[in-house]
């Protein structure tokens, strides 16, 4: 991403979009094992 937008093929927005898109699916992948280790604590 970092190499796109250096070389002009991605607009501030469009970086800050796909910046926002990944932290959100790492937050859910996070949260996700989390929720499972917790229920395997439980178990």
């Amino acid at each position: 991403m970092i190499r796109l937008y250096k070389m002009g093929e991605l607009s501030d927005e469009e970086l800050l979009d796909l910046m926002g898109f990944v932290n959100t699916n790492i937050t859910h992948i996070t949260n996700g094992n989390k929720n499972e280790e917790r229920a395997q604590e439980v178990q």
